[in-house]
């Protein structure tokens, strides 16, 4: 069963609620990777990137982590030859 866009956003913004730092880490991380590695995740990983002031526990950025997510997004789509340039 294929979630509605509406309805996968929802679902990730009631996952980060409740997650610590490295969940809200993990939850990134699969935002930027494989088949969730869709436009769709965008608006979610724009969120984080613009809104978490945190780190992980080696320092980095959850913002600049949110952005490398962002652009492999980006990345993909363009080879793929798809524009989502729109998107975020």
């Amino acid at each position: 069963m294929i979630e509605s866009d509406e309805k996968y956003i929802d679902n990730i913004h009631k996952k980060w609620d409740g997650a610590s730092s490295n969940e809200q880490l993990n939850i990134i991380r699969r935002l930027g990777q494989s088949k969730i590695g869709s436009p769709k995740a965008l608006p979610a990983l724009t969120l984080a990137q613009h809104s978490d002031t945190g780190t992980d526990y080696e320092g980095r950025k959850v913002s600049d982590i949110a952005a490398r997510a962002i652009q492999q997004i980006k990345d993909r789509q363009n080879d793929d030859g798809s524009d989502v340039s729109d998107r975020n």
